[in-house]
């Protein structure tokens, strides 16, 4: 008797344990409260399951969708380009280029634009683009750029042109314009662009982005 207590004991640990733990299952449980739930109620709650991962799954497949396109979408940027003179440098003209950095073409681009002499340094400069008449339409396939042609639409007058290029400067000339254009999926879109430019007495021009007027989506 002696020898068989430790059997008996272990024997009644063993048990315990299982009791505790078909008791502690809650799978279990819970497939003992759905068997003994109505069939309606079954039913009823496995089609609302049903419902919930189908909107669920479409929800999914709308962000793959979504981040799809915005990975293959055109992207239209603006680049720095050039300043001309025209008519005995009374005339300016910018040349922004327009690139299309994504991997699909950009349709239907417009782009409108206005360049002047303004106070240097600048402030909140505002131009009504809606006013401004004219504008290009094309299509520009990925990694293509396109110059934009921008000028000064009245004569500037000498004085103006001394307080541009002497040291220090008063005024520069100032290029603002937005680009529209429409991707391969249907979509319209829009980049803002502003530049301040300094035109120095000899060598290249320098342009400066903006504070403001510098947005895109």
């Amino acid at each position: 008797m002696h020898r068989l207590r430790p059997l008996a004991q272990q024997t009644h640990n063993q048990a315990a344990t299982q009791h505790d733990k078909k008791a502690s299952n809650p799978i279990a449980d819970i497939w003992t409260w759905i068997t003994d739930l109505d069939p309606v109620g079954v039913t009823a709650a496995a089609t609302i399951l049903l419902v919930i991962a189908t909107c669920l799954l479409r929800f999914i497949a709308y962000l793959q969708i979504r981040t799809s396109r915005a990975q293959f979408r055109a992207y239209l940027a603006i680049n720095t380009g050039d300043v001309f003179t025209q008519d005995r440098r009374l005339r300016f003209e910018t040349r922004p280029v327009v690139v299309n950095v994504g991997q699909t073409p950009a349709r239907d681009v417009r782009i409108i634009s206005v360049t002047d002499i303004v106070p240097f340094p600048t402030q909140d400069i505002t131009t009504n683009l809606a006013e401004v008449p004219g504008g290009s339409n094309l299509t520009l396939g990925p990694q293509q750029s396109r110059f934009h042609s921008s000028v000064v639409a009245r004569r500037i007058l000498p004085a103006e042109l001394r307080e541009m290029i002497r040291i220090p400067r008063t005024k520069t000339v100032f290029v603002h314009g937005t680009v529209r254009y429409r991707d391969i999926f249907g979509k319209n879109h829009y980049t803002n662009f502003a530049y301040t430019v300094l035109v120095p007495r000899r060598g290249p021009s320098i342009w400066n982005a903006a504070a403001q007027h510098n947005d895109s989506d």
